[in-house]
C-alpha cells in the first residue's frame, strides 16, 4: 500500500514538472542561437523529451513556434540596445 502511494506521488510530481518545463522547450532555439551553444549536446535527454512532447498535437498547437519566440527575442534585444 505504501509503495503504491509513493508511486502515485512520483507520477503526480512528474506531471507537475512537465507542466512547468514544457513552455521552456520553445525557448531552446533562441537560447542556443543567441548563446551560440547547444542545449542538446549538454542535456540530450531533456531535448529528446521536449521533442517527444512537442509531437503531441495539443502541446504543439498551444505553444508558440520557436521561430516566433526568436523573432521576439531579436526585437527585444534591439529595443534594449543589445546587439
Amino acid at each position: 500500500m505504501e509503495e503504491e502511494t509513493a508511486k502515485k506521488e512520483i507520477i503526480r510530481s512528474l506531471k507537475v514538472l512537465q507542466g512547468y518545463l514544457v513552455p521552456f522547450y520553445s525557448w531552446f532555439y533562441s537560447t542556443e542561437t543567441c548563446g551560440n551553444f547547444s542545449i542538446e549536446s549538454e542535456c540530450p535527454k531533456i531535448v529528446a523529451w521536449g521533442k517527444r512532447y512537442m509531437e503531441r498535437e495539443s502541446v504543439y498547437e498551444t505553444l508558440p513556434h520557436h521561430h516566433k519566440i526568436y523573432e521576439f527575442v531579436l526585437q527585444l534585444k534591439k529595443r534594449l540596445g543589445i546587439e
